[in-house]
């Protein structure tokens, strides 16, 4: 929306814009400048590609992510998985999980991401909390110009609830009742779901693991 200086969505899934989904050919079609998204891991991707490119780093904290990939899974028709969240809860704090661990995957961007004029990193809590004022601040790290009143245009046409009606409504029409990739969008709510035990476990998990790590994180807001 900041490229075309509308806010207006393209009606086109995301997953057309995927490094690791789409064939080269289709990239190389798209429109410049090209806007790609991707879950790849940062050896996965070409130096070039991390050099010659602005690179916003989008993260979620551990725990809203645990819950948000479990029931992702469980409605996901692809994935096949039945276990209850107490089960995935134990795949998922030692990262046996698809896309692997969180902990090893964000670690290893953010150190890469230190000093690099290039990137750009925003959580979905700072999102959630304020869109707009991120959108602000992506239009100036893409050095676009951007008024106030497209910046929130372009947060209203982003929020959790605008999204989830319009993603919604792209599925065939027999899954819409059982069927969404978007559930909540809250920050917290893994507060719902996780047991003093669990909670505790991952506590203890996160101080061994980011004791020596400066990334910012939220898990409530």
């Amino acid at each position: 929306m900041l490229t075309e200086g509308k806010a207006e969505r393209l009606q086109l899934e995301k997953e057309h814009y995927m490094i690791e989904n789409s064939s080269s050919k289709t990239l190389d079609n798209l429109k410049e400048p090209r806007v790609l998204n991707a879950h790849v891991y940062i050896e996965q991707v070409p130096e070039c590609l991390l050099e010659n490119n602005k690179i916003v780093l989008i993260s979620r904290n551990p725990k809203d992510t645990a819950v948000s990939w479990y029931n992702h899974n469980v409605a996901d028709v692809e994935t096949d998985y039945t276990g209850k969240f107490p089960a995935f809860y134990e795949l998922f704090r030692v990262g046996n999980v698809p896309n692997g661990d969180w902990f090893n995957y964000n670690k290893t961007w953010w150190e890469w991401s230190k000093g690099r004029p290039n990137v750009l990193w925003v959580t979905y809590e700072d999102a959630k909390l304020d869109l707009k004022s991120v959108t602000k601040k992506i239009a100036k790290f893409l050095e676009i110009p951007a008024s106030d009143e497209l910046c929130q245009a372009i947060a209203h046409e982003c929020s959790f609830k605008k999204m989830k009606a319009e993603k919604h409504n792209l599925l065939p029409f027999e899954l819409r009742g059982d069927m969404s990739f978007y559930r909540k969008g809250q920050v917290g709510d893994w507060k719902n779901w996780f047991t003093v035990a669990q909670n505790e476990d991952f506590d203890r998990i996160w101080d061994e693991k980011m004791k020596d790590c400066d990334l910012p994180v939220q898990f409530t807001i």
